[in-house]
């Protein structure tokens, strides 16, 4: 049989690789350039790294209209959040505490720090702080501020296992201080591409959404969540465990006494025996305490919540304006009475 010429069967030399070309490289740019306008209608503003406190927001205006709440604050120069004007003559309060503190979430007249009266409040409220941090930074807060007062927000879990969280300011078993200022991974490469960060949205959304995306990933494989062998469950610690008398005390020492405590529990869940202990102590040592629990009901009656957004659930997660609006006039009340007893 004649054998049948076809090209079909016939091998062609591979193509040359081509070269990215300019028309791919300009429409990247563009398409880069485009995402940083609009993310930064979205979420802005850029954390700086102080030798002394760690990472906080200075002389920046922070957007968060992604995730929960539709916030804007403003943060001057010496890294406290701005609020409306006050009285030279007014005492100067220190307004230190995590992220319900600095609460992002809302606006800068909605904050309770901004609505506590006849004081000129300076919230230097960051994420990721507790107990340990407060004792740490104490001296420095101090001799910046130079506080009449001090008012440190606490939720139960900041005087518990997030105040031993080894992978960042913790106590040590003795309730020594370990101080980490630069935790992780992610704040490494934070450190490094400062520059990036401060002319970039996009990188700085990037690397604050890194530690999610990595917790994230220990999750089951998406639709696969049946397949996951779950591990086996750890028999919680106790609360009773947490030296909270102790870990109180310290607090108490470092800020020389002239202090109140404005606790914030979870809205939806029951009292944990942290709370109660913190609760326990403030009565037994004399100290001036707010719980923002004391108002709980009062919500539950008009079928409202303290936390909570509508893009986020309902009753959960930070506080919103109501919940603030709340906690300031609480903390009115109880600086009031302090005035009145003339010790500031």
């Amino acid at each position: 049989m004649p054998r049948v010429n076809d090209d079909r069967f016939r091998s062609e030399p591979a193509a040359p690789a081509r070269m990215v070309s300019w028309r791919t490289i300009a429409g990247a740019a563009l398409a880069f350039l485009i995402f940083e306008v609009l993310l930064r209608q979205l979420v802005a503003g850029h954390v700086v790294l102080d030798p002394r406190l760690g990472w906080l927001w200075r002389s920046t205006t922070v957007v968060q209209r992604l995730r929960e709440g539709w916030g804007v604050s403003h943060w001057r120069d010496d890294a406290t959040r701005s609020h409306a004007p006050v009285a030279a003559t007014a005492p100067r309060v220190l307004v230190i505490g995590d992220s319900f503190t600095e609460a992002l979430q809302v606006d800068d007249d909605e904050v309770f720090s901004a609505n506590l009266a006849n004081v000129n409040a300076l919230n230097i409220g960051q994420s990721g702080h507790s107990a340990a941090d407060y004792v740490t930074f104490a001296p420095e807060y101090r001799t910046r501020f130079k506080p009449a007062w001090t008012i440190i927000e606490l939720a139960p879990p900041d005087l518990a296992d997030d105040a031993f969280t080894k992978s960042k300011t913790h106590f040590t078993p003795g309730l020594d201080v370990q101080v980490i200022i630069m935790p992780g991974y992610a704040g490494r490469l934070s450190f490094l591409l400062t520059p990036l960060r401060r002319h970039s949205d996009v990188a700085d959304y990037a690397l604050t959404r890194l530690h999610d995306y990595r917790t994230d990933g220990e999750l089951p494989p998406l639709f696969r969540a049946a397949d996951y062998e779950t591990p086996p469950k750890t028999q919680p610690v106790s609360s009773a465990v947490w030296p909270v008398h102790d870990e109180i005390a310290r607090l108490v020492s470092a800020y020389e006494g002239r202090i109140t405590f404005l606790m914030v529990p979870d809205f939806k869940g029951e009292p944990t025996g942290t709370e109660a202990a913190f609760l326990q102590t403030c009565r037994a040592d004399n100290l001036s305490c707010v719980d923002l629990r004391s108002v709980f009901d009062d919500f539950r009656a008009r079928g409202d919540a303290p936390s909570g957004f509508p893009n986020s659930t309902f009753g959960e997660g930070h506080l919103n304006s109501r919940g603030h609006a709340a906690a300031a006039a609480l903390l009115n009340a109880e600086l009031e009475r302090l005035r009145g007893r003339g010790l500031f």
